[in-house]
């Protein structure tokens, strides 16, 4: 009867601690749900909120801090007042000039028209009052906007700024390039009817030590595969990535995302090609019409906010964009890959496009070449002379000659004529002076935005210095079109 009983007190107990364990384990669960629906995982890029997603009740408690453009002032404050109205917030920074044309023109054309209790337009900047200081200097605009954000750049994760969102009733409804962000359209929405609005709705992040095309990560449809190399179509969702090389635990990994193949090449021949223009001008076409639009040279314009039109540029997009991937063996270096990729790409273009690709060296560009005039000792004695503090019209330097930024500055100077005096005006030193010379010289404060050739080489000739027209050879990426 003991032993009987004993067996039994064991059954229970044993009964009990599954019962608890099964608690804890329906509580962690519950947790991990309740925590993922309110706050977007910090370790991953893919996470986040988009069109169409409900935003966490998380939201709007959180509190900002915000500062005050026109008077300074800064405060902190949670958007638990601005629930019941269309909240626009609209990421930025200092740095980004089409940010500040899109505050611009929200502070001209909608501060002081849109009705406050339906509208709160919310600028959010992770930058701190140091880095935004000289910005709110400048412009009087009445913006109240979020600073050192950490918070909302995790709801609405994204690559690139500026970047609208768009929240009403409880649900994100929009992210929309900013030029849509006007009082028609705000007032069709407050009106209970949508206005079309072209979305920024791609800005999801690869998870480069993942395979792509998979449902989670770059969910294309793969269009060509040699070994490791593989090309899909466009990735809905996902940010641009021009061209990336990545170190992976398993080798290395080159890919690009959602790119034109012609962007991609010049961006994957990159170090071969010169660096006095443009990368995406540093190609040379010799393509039909029927090829070239399929190329970014051919790509439709971007009105930014002509519904129509834009959508028939992202219609090009979806059709015309790639996403390559491609995953060395372990043991092969970076350079060794990238070499291995090219041919695989070279391979790909020409199967699906008719594409040879080569470095064409014909073109030559005309650029400044500085020079002494007379001898180089003369120029030194120049130079070298002990110089007076800077008058005011004039900038001081004492230094190495190597760290000399005039050149720069003497360089942003030079006139862009219609006869194009130099296509790159990029100087090339040819002085042969030592690059430790210690020297003590001035320059005009006004040399940036002058237009005449004649007071740049003047001011040159103080130390005779002078500026000479040189040609030199740069190498270009050729596509050229062949016969199937």
């Amino acid at each position: 009867m003991m032993k009987k009983l004993q067996s039994n007190s064991s059954a229970l107990l044993y009964i009990q601690l599954l019962k608890i364990t099964v608690l804890l384990i329906l509580y962690v669960i519950v947790s991990m749900f309740s925590l993922s629906a309110q706050t977007p995982r910090r370790d991953s890029g893919v996470d986040g909120l988009y069109i169409n997603d409900q935003v966490p009740e998380a939201f709007y408690s959180e509190v900002h801090q915000m500062i005050d453009w026109s008077t300074g002032k800064t405060y902190n404050k949670s958007l638990d007042k601005d629930r019941n109205k269309l909240i626009i917030l609209d990421f930025w920074a200092h740095w980004c000039v089409p940010c500040l044309g899109s505050l611009k023109n929200m502070n001209e054309e909608l501060l002081g028209k849109i009705d406050t209790t339906k509208v709160a337009i919310i600028p959010v900047t992770y930058e701190g009052i140091a880095e935004i200081q000289a910005v709110l200097n400048r412009f009087a605009w009445k913006h109240q906007s979020v600073i050192n954000d950490s918070t909302l750049s995790l709801y609405f994760p994204h690559q690139a700024i500026p970047h609208m969102v768009w929240i009403y009733k409880g649900k994100v409804i929009a992210m929309p390039r900013a030029n849509y962000a006007t009082l028609e359209n705000i007032n069709m929405l407050l009106a209970g009817k949508m206005p079309s609005v072209y979305n920024e709705a791609d800005i999801k992040v690869i998870d480069p030590n993942q395979p792509f095309f998979q449902e989670h990560n770059a969910p294309a449809v793969v269009r060509y595969q040699k070994d490791s190399f593989k090309v899909g179509g466009y990735t809905e969702g996902y940010a641009q990535v021009t061209f990336k090389t990545v170190k992976t635990p398993n080798g290395w990994l080159y890919y690009g995302i959602n790119i034109p193949i012609d962007q991609l090449l010049v961006f994957a021949y990159q170090d071969l090609l010169t660096d006095r223009i443009d990368r995406l001008k540093a190609i040379k076409y010799e393509v039909g019409f029927d090829l070239k639009s399929k190329l970014k040279i051919g790509r439709p314009k971007m009105y930014n906010n002509d519904f129509a039109k834009d959508s028939i540029y992202g219609d090009w997009l979806r059709k015309n964009s790639r996403t390559v991937e491609f995953r060395t063996l372990q043991g092969i270096g970076e350079k060794e890959g990238l070499n291995l990729f090219r041919q695989y790409l070279a391979d790909y273009v020409l199967a699906e496009y008719q594409l040879e690709i080569s470095i064409d060296q014909s073109k030559q560009y005309k650029v400044p070449v500085l020079k002494c005039i007379g001898k180089p000792k003369e120029t030194i004695a120049l130079l070298t002379k002990e110089a007076k503090s800077s008058e005011p019209a004039y900038r001081y330097f004492s230094g190495q000659y190597g760290e000399l930024k005039w050149l720069d500055f003497v360089r942003t100077g030079l006139p862009k004529l219609p006869n194009e005096l130099f296509d790159d005006n990029r100087i090339v030193d040819q002085t042969n002076l030592p690059k430790g010379l210690l020297v003590h010289m001035q320059f005009p404060t006004d040399l940036i935005g002058k237009r005449s050739m004649d007071y740049v080489q003047r001011e040159l000739k103080r130390y005779n210095l002078t500026l000479k027209v040189g040609y030199e050879k740069v190498p270009m990426l050729l596509l050229k079109e062949v016969e199937k």
